[in-house]
């Protein structure tokens, strides 16, 4: 199982796996100061960082010769952050593959 799956991650291309990386890492670092130092102008860039990791999910949807429970995976990780950008306030996010941001959430916002 091991195998397929990192052959199917082989089979993104390295622009969507880099841009998912630094979207992340960026989320990351925003999260943990928000939690530190948390303030209206911290959780809006939180916002706006979890639609990048949002936007980034989106993408890796469009590489071909992932299993379908893997996109399912990616499908749910995308509608999570997408629903955290709208509770801190950024805003709807466009969903490119129909339905809301809200189907299936479980990630609540606590403040």
């Amino acid at each position: 199982m091991t195998v397929q799956l990192t052959q199917s991650v082989k089979s993104a291309p390295d622009d969507l796996v880099d841009s998912w990386t630094n979207a992340y890492q960026d989320y990351s670092r925003l999260y943990t100061l928000e939690h530190r130092e948390s303030s209206p102008a911290m959780r809006e860039q939180l916002g706006y960082a979890a639609k990048r990791v949002a936007a980034a999910y989106r993408g890796l949807l469009a590489a071909r010769g992932f299993p379908w429970w893997c996109l399912a995976a990616v499908e749910l990780a995308a509608a999570e952050f997408e629903a955290q950008a709208i509770a801190l306030g950024v805003g709807e996010v466009p969903n490119p593959y129909g339905g809301s941001a809200d189907a299936g959430r479980i990630w609540r916002a606590q403040r």
